[in-house]
């Protein structure tokens, strides 16, 4: 019973360094966004530059690295790759503070979007080692509680140190700049937790060490299942991150907010569903693996998904404050969403190829979350008349990502096991 106990608290503990992990290099994402608009001025660059600045600069090494570090993951010590991971987030956001010219900000972007594909391949593989399947969805909530909080965090720091100018700006920088690198000092204590991380013993394995030409065809066995469950996240990943980039703007634009209030109203609402998305969807995942398996997890994924719809309107309420409430609601259900679809995805595939399923996930969530999502908004706010549609681009855009979401997983869901996966 005592060696249970200290089992328990060792794993719990290791969830947290995990979820702290995930928390930095998703605070190290984010951190550019509430400096956003003063960067651009600061900067002199155009919506476009942002959008390539905050989307494909990122996604494009999130999506080559992920596979490789996928397949490294199954074979070499995963806390290792956390520890570098962090280190990378945090030397890149240096970078980011003394960048003068584009280029040096599309480097260190980069890196960041590297060290997100690192630690989202490793964490969650390490999660599904430490527990059962019918105790994954608490375990997973945890994680994604740190992975989702640090955008917030972000928003909410970022906004109040930029609002306080050139008092919180050290070395005369520029009051953006001076409010990088005190974001920055923050990474520092996240980067000594990942001393304490230890490797996991590896579960649910049923081929030891299996070659590169066996996990492929291995995964395109749950093509079936692997398939809808992905692009039914597809939707929804354009639809966060479209938010992510383009709601400080909007709001901005729209409601013509300063800064430091932008930061409060988007940093509480990601800070809120941040919190409330994976404590709903972890004890959700888990219940529905318990009594219905697999396919009554995608009837919740559905539901939660057409109950997006109408709150994807956020972006043109009448008012800030409802604004405000209704993209606290939009991303609370996404968030629900997708801890609990990140853990049937861990239940449904065995243990050796669950690195590579984890990397393929991160490769196409930086496609479309990261790559494709800020693109769309832009383009689409292009098309409507200009820089003064953003509002409605992201309205239409996350009201009908998450439509198709519902349907693709509506039209798969029978492909899905009924039983529960042991």
């Amino acid at each position: 019973m005592i060696l249970e106990v200290r089992r328990w608290k060792s794993d719990a503990l290791q969830l947290v360094f995990m979820a702290a992990a995930i928390w930095g290099v998703g605070f190290a994402r984010a951190a550019l966004g509430p400096l956003q608009e003063a960067m651009r001025a600061g900067l002199a660059l155009s919506d476009q530059q942002v959008a390539w600045l905050q989307g494909p600069t990122v996604a494009l090494p999130m999506a080559l690295g992920a596979i490789p570090l996928g397949l490294l993951a199954n074979h070499y010590p995963r806390a290792r790759l956390l520890a570098l991971a962090v280190a990378g987030a945090l030397t890149a956001t240096a970078l980011s503070v003394f960048a003068t010219k584009l280029p040096v900000l599309f480097a260190s972007r980069s890196l960041i979007g590297f060290a997100i594909a690192a630690v989202s391949v490793a964490a969650y593989s390490m999660v599904a080692d430490l527990y059962q399947p019918a105790q994954r969805g608490r375990a997973t909530m945890i994680v994604a509680i740190g992975e989702v909080g640090g955008a917030p965090a972000a928003f909410a720091l970022g906004g109040a140190l930029l609002a306080i100018g050139p008092a919180a700006s050290p070395l005369a920088l520029e009051p953006w700049r001076g409010a990088l690198l005190w974001m920055t000092v923050l990474l520092l204590p996240v980067l000594l937790l990942m001393l304490w991380v230890r490797e996991p013993s590896r579960t649910q394995v049923q081929v030891r060490n299996p070659s590169l030409h066996e996990v492929w065809h291995e995964l395109w066995a749950y093509r079936r299942v692997l398939g809808p469950l992905m692009l039914g996240r597809m939707m929804m990943w354009i639809a966060d991150g479209a938010v992510l980039v383009w709601a400080a703007p909007s709001f901005a634009r729209r409601f013509q907010l300063p800064p430091d209030k932008i930061g409060a109203i988007i940093g509480a609402a990601m800070l809120v569903s941040g919190l409330l998305g994976p404590l709903l969807g972890g004890p959700l995942a888990d219940l529905c693996q318990r009594t219905g398996g697999p396919r009554r997890t995608v009837t919740a994924l559905i539901g939660l998904a057409v109950l997006s719809v109408p709150t994807a309107l956020f972006a043109i309420a009448p008012d800030a404050t409802t604004a405000g409430v209704l993209l606290a609601v939009f991303l609370t259900l996404g968030y629900t969403l997708g801890t609990a679809a990140l853990t049937l995805g861990t239940i449904v595939v065995p243990g050796e190829l669950r690195g590579v399923y984890l990397a393929l996930s991160v490769t196409i969530g930086a496609l479309f979350f990261v790559g494709v999502a800020p693109l769309v908004i832009s383009s689409v706010a292009n098309a409507l008349g200009g820089e003064a549609m953003v509002a409605k681009a992201l309205a239409l855009s996350c009201a009908i990502s998450s439509l198709l979401g519902a349907g693709i997983l509506i039209a798969t869901r029978r492909f899905f096991p009924k039983e529960c996966c042991q």
